[in-house]
């Protein structure tokens, strides 16, 4: 799912967050979720829990997710690349269009991004055999 220097970035962000009291204001206050800092408690944990979820939501919002995406009409794999004719440099996005048909749609509230494989496989995950041209 995430990377692991991705995964230390946001621990490392949230870790920063948590240990300074006057940047735990600031966070909050800058924080753009509509949570808004008057609906805080003071109780620890959902003070914590709160930056918790601004500290990841301002995370996904800047690292996209890799995934296997197929386009719902034609059922074409989408691969995310730069394309310069289009003027198109692949920043992270939510929707993406179909390069086959053209549709456009989201696969997910937070930026995604279609890569030809992923990194993991699981033990009963079904291996698809790509197809070789004659």
């Amino acid at each position: 799912m995430f990377t692991e220097k991705q995964i230390d970035d946001l621990q490392t962000a949230i870790r920063q967050a948590i240990a300074d009291d006057d940047k735990e204001v600031s966070v909050l206050e800058d924080c753009e979720c509509d949570h808004g800092v008057s609906s805080l408690t003071n109780d620890g944990i959902d003070h914590l829990a709160t930056i918790a979820r601004c500290q990841i939501d301002a995370f996904l919002e800047v690292t996209p997710l890799d995934m296997l995406l197929f386009c719902p009409r034609c059922y074409r794999q989408h691969i995310d690349q730069p394309q310069p004719e289009k003027n198109w440099e692949n920043p992270p996005h939510r929707s993406h269009e179909c390069q086959t048909c053209g549709l456009i749609w989201r696969p997910a509230d937070f930026p995604t991004n279609g890569v030809k494989a992923i990194k993991t496989r699981g033990k009963r995950d079904i291996i698809f055999l790509q197809r070789q041209s004659s």
